[in-house]
């Protein structure tokens, strides 16, 4: 699948709805589809992963200044918990670091494809030395 290729309305809207932060069973039932099918999407649909990463990472560019300013600001709260401990403030802190973390994967539909049908490949021969009584 090339990178130009389009999704589909419905996948689009799944897209959309996932990077402003919906959970995939939000997404589905607001698209009326099952969660399976979502999960299929963001697991096994090279175009749709390359989509979504490329969502994320340029989500991540726009918010760039405020992310890295409340990184310092954390890292700073981190230095004062040292001193003084609380809970609160450092489940703050912990998810302030998580989630503004650089997204990363790839975005180039090919290359992801290429990884799904290695993995695919590696499931289908462990599942033959398995049968085969090896490994």
């Amino acid at each position: 699948m090339a990178d130009s290729e389009e999704l589909s309305g419905r996948k689009n809207m799944v897209l959309f709805m996932l990077l402003q932060g919906n959970t995939q069973k939000e997404a589905a039932a607001a698209c009326d589809l099952n969660e399976a099918t979502v999960s299929r999407w963001m697991n096994g649909d090279a175009a749709f992963i390359a989509a979504y990463n490329s969502g994320l990472q340029s989500l991540y560019a726009g918010g760039l200044a405020e992310l890295m300013e409340a990184r310092r600001m954390a890292i700073g709260v981190l230095v004062e918990l040292l001193e003084k401990p609380n809970p609160n403030r450092l489940k703050a802190v912990e998810l302030t670091l998580k989630y503004s973390s650089k997204p990363e994967g790839p975005t180039n539909a090919d290359e992801i494809d290429i990884e799904l049908q290695g993995k695919e490949l590696k499931r289908k021969n462990d599942k033959t030395w398995h049968n085969m009584g090896i490994g």
